[in-house]
């Protein structure tokens, strides 16, 4: 019996493995989404530092900032 893979974020598939006794339909994350995914926590990330720099100055008013996507 045999898994297919696919990716839970865009739908790709990415092959199959072993079921061992079961068959159906597993899912991972392909390395372009995963390399999107990561870049957009490391924006956020960014912001938050930024966020945490200007309260650390005593400058408490924030702008918006946009987060790309």
């Amino acid at each position: 019996m045999t898994l297919r893979i696919t990716c839970g974020w865009c739908s790709k598939d990415m092959g199959a493995k072993p079921g061992q006794g079961v068959s159906g339909t597993t899912h991972g994350i392909c390395s372009e989404c995963l390399e999107q995914e990561t870049k957009a926590v490391l924006d956020v990330m960014q912001v938050q530092r930024e966020i945490v720099a200007r309260r650390e100055n005593g400058n408490t008013k924030e702008s918006n900032t946009n987060v790309s996507q």
